[in-house]
Formats: structure tokens, C-alpha cells, sequence
């Protein structure tokens, strides 16, 4: 089963996780290369298609539309997917005519993650480092050329 906050998602009929890591490439002028620095994962994204159907189904679609709307991390519970708080993105949803208790959806959501003050920390020292490194590169760079230009003196 599938539970977005107190909400049950009954009939999924597709669930999809999304996840990358996060990088960042810094030029380095001396060597004229890339140094590539890993930021860690990105937020996990989850897109689920699935149907609400009886008495239930305006209710159920009701609740949904309420949290895309609050804006407020929920929890999420699914055996296939490592996520433990969301926030709903986008929610479509749309009813087939004559099937009053038959709705189907499609919802967006983003994994929550609380940045911790320690991570902050260690990207900014990371950046210090990395500016430390391009400015070391650039005076070697720097030396090389009144180098090469004062042997032909």
C-alpha cells in the first residue's frame, strides 16, 4: 500500500522514482581542464498515476487538492520507495463523464529534506577550498609566462 500522509492511494497503477546526484564543474585556467565536484543527491522525485474510485473518490481527490494547496511536507510510506516526507508538486486530476465515482490522477512530488546547518558548512568550506585552488593555479600560470618571457631577455 501507498500512503500519502493519512491518504491511501489504492488503485496506482504507476509509480516512478527519480533520483540524481548533483555536481558542479570548476575551470582551472592553468591546465585549461574541469575539476567536477560531487554536491551529494538531489531531492528524490516521485510521479504517481492511479485511479480514486467509489463513495470515497470526491473525498479522497478533496484531500489531495488540500495538500498540494497547504504546502506542507506530509509523510509518504511505499515499500519501493526510500522516502519518508514529501511535499505534493502538481496534482492533476480529471473525471471521466459518466463515471461520477471514478477519478483519475496524476501527482508530482518532491522528496523533503531539512538542510542541516552542518552541510552548509562543509559546501562552504569546499568553495574556499576551491577558490584557494583556482587562485594557487592562476599565480602559477602567472610566474610561468614572466618565466618564459624573461628567458628571451
Amino acid at each position: 500500500m501507498i500512503y500519502l500522509g493519512e491518504l491511501e492511494l489504492k488503485a496506482v497503477q504507476v509509480i516512478k522514482l527519480q533520483e540524481e546526484r548533483d555536481t558542479v564543474a570548476h575551470s582551472t585556467v592553468s591546465t585549461g581542464g574541469e575539476a567536477l565536484q560531487d554536491l551529494g543527491r538531489k531531492r528524490a522525485s516521485i510521479h504517481i498515476n492511479g485511479i480514486f474510485t467509489g463513495k470515497e473518490s470526491s473525498k479522497n481527490t478533496s484531500k489531495l487538492v488540500q495538500m498540494l494547496r497547504q504546502g506542507e511536507p506530509v509523510s509518504f510510506k511505499a515499500e519501493t520507495v526510500p522516502v519518508d516526507q514529501v511535499l505534493v508538486r502538481k496534482a492533476i486530476v480529471s473525471r471521466e463523464a459518466g463515471k461520477a465515482q471514478h477519478v483519475l490522477y496524476e501527482i508530482e512530488l518532491e522528496e523533503w529534506q531539512t538542510t542541516s546547518s552542518t552541510g552548509v558548512e562543509e559546501l562552504d568550506s569546499a568553495v574556499v577550498l576551491v577558490n584557494n585552488a583556482i587562485k594557487v593555479s592562476d599565480t602559477i600560470s602567472k610566474m610561468s609566462q614572466e618565466m618564459f618571457q624573461n628567458s628571451f631577455i
